[in-house]
């Protein structure tokens, strides 16, 4: 993902705030996945596998060293098995008010409350979002590529993963791996924030370590990178121009009227926008609030992390220490801003 999902240590402590059903379904999945998964060392050894997967599999195994060794993150046993098996779709639900910037909460134990909730059965994810249709908020169903236990669980590979391009494998690998080595409860925006900002950085840092600074391989994780930015900044423009709409006197049927118009002019213009055509939604009806929201969450202010990577000059090892100590301020963006300004010298 770039998502945390409840695990079955849920099942224990959740008796309280949210659905045991839930919880105990989603759990036989992942007892699924996990007790049908092997090491990647025996899965290799495997005459039968192909090509490309040995190859991803063994790129993962030399990512998840590089994390551990140069990005001082913390593995546990993730990503040492592997589940060839396994071929379910993992999908996350969530809903944002139609008026409002404001998303729908659930609770669940260990990471609190947050604003997304997982299906292991892609079924179950549209009952949901059926319900939230119902009760009139935005809503988006979007199936993930990977997910985080917190180091709870020995988070196994399974085969969808092995699909992605390799930059987008190691970027993964390093995003989820950055989540159970930190994570604060009730603090989403931060946390997928860090760990994609963790990801990217992370990416960028192994192809460097694996093929040179002058490699083709980083100008190429560069060039998706400042497409990913362009993607990003309309995005956030679009949500400032809605977010002015929703938050003025008008009445709320002349509210409707200009999201309407808003989103169909941000559609217009978003096909005109100077990247890749696989970056494009095929259907911009997709795009509303709970859309614009998942974007926010994964980057809501970048910025402030690579200022503070710069003030410990590129050491991941304090890095890692200071925005785990930061982060549990009641604003921990705000607090790694400051502590970044106060180990650069600056007032």
């Amino acid at each position: 993902m770039k998502a945390i999902l409840l695990t079955i240590l849920s099942i224990i402590i959740a008796l309280n705030g949210c659905s045991l059903f839930y919880v105990a379904k989603q759990g036989i999945y992942q007892v699924g996945l996990i007790s049908g998964a092997q090491p990647i060392e025996i899965a290799l050894r495997s005459k039968d596998l192909d090509l490309q997967s040995r190859k991803k599999l063994e790129l993962i195994q030399d990512v998840r060293a590089f994390a551990v060794q140069h990005l001082k993150l913390v593995a546990h046993k993730n990503y040492k098995d592997v589940n060839l098996s396994w071929h379910e779709v993992i999908h996350t639900v969530s809903a944002s008010e139609p008026l409002a910037f404001k998303p729908y909460q659930w609770w669940f134990p260990i990471i609190g409350s947050v604003p997304y909730k997982g299906y292991f059965d892609e079924t179950d994810a549209l009952q949901e979002e059926k319900k939230l249709k119902a009760a009139g908020y935005d809503t988006q169903v979007r199936p993930i590529q990977g997910y985080s236990t917190l180091g709870f669980f020995a988070d196994p590979v399974w085969p969808n993963m092995l699909k992605l391009n390799d930059n987008a494998l190691i970027e993964l690998i390093i995003h989820e791996l950055a989540h159970a080595t930190v994570y604060i409860p009730n603090q989403t925006a931060f946390n997928e924030t860090l760990a994609n900002f963790i990801g990217k950085e992370g990416a960028r840092a192994y192809i460097t370590h694996r093929f040179g600074h002058d490699s083709l391989e980083l100008t190429k994780l560069d060039s998706y990178y400042q497409q990913l930015a362009i993607q990003r900044d309309f995005f956030y423009e679009l949500f400032q121009q809605l977010d002015l709409i929703y938050k003025s006197n008008t009445k709320t049927s002349d509210k409707k009227e200009e999201k309407i118009k808003t989103l169909k002019m941000a559609g217009d213009k978003y096909l005109k926008l100077p990247i890749d055509d696989g970056f494009k939604k095929s259907d911009w009806s997709y795009v509303n609030n709970a859309t614009l929201l998942s974007v926010k969450r994964y980057n809501h202010d970048d910025a402030i992390f690579g200022n503070l990577l710069h003030a410990v000059q590129g050491d991941f090892a304090k890095f890692i220490k200071e925005v785990g100590y930061y982060g549990r301020a009641d604003d921990p963006f705000l607090a790694i801003k400051n502590r970044a300004s106060t180990l650069m010298g600056h007032p």
